[in-house]
């Protein structure tokens, strides 16, 4: 595990290394998590992240290479009728 040093300013802003900001693709405004162990010497940190952002990316990319079909096509694959509220009383 490689040790990076990290510096604090006067306003308690953290300073991160530029390398070390490429290796963990943080991005300006991004949210940290902070885990202080109980001696209170390690510092953990993990970007936190939109588990909707990554799902997201996967629609978008299903998307572009053709493999999504609309609401219409797909109801009518599985007999379902968008028109008819009695199809969807189930």
């Amino acid at each position: 595990m490689a040790t990076n040093v990290v510096t604090v300013d006067g306003r308690g802003r953290i300073a991160v290394p530029s390398a070390l900001r490429e290796q963990l693709d943080l991005k300006p405004g991004d949210a940290l998590f902070v885990q202080v162990e109980e001696n209170g010497i390690v510092l953990r940190f993990a970007k936190a992240m939109n588990p909707f952002d990554s799902f997201a990316a996967l629609a978008e990319r299903e998307y572009r290479e053709g493999r999504t079909k609309n609401l219409r096509a797909f109801a009518a694959e599985e007999g379902i009728s968008l028109d008819d509220d009695e199809s969807l009383q189930g």
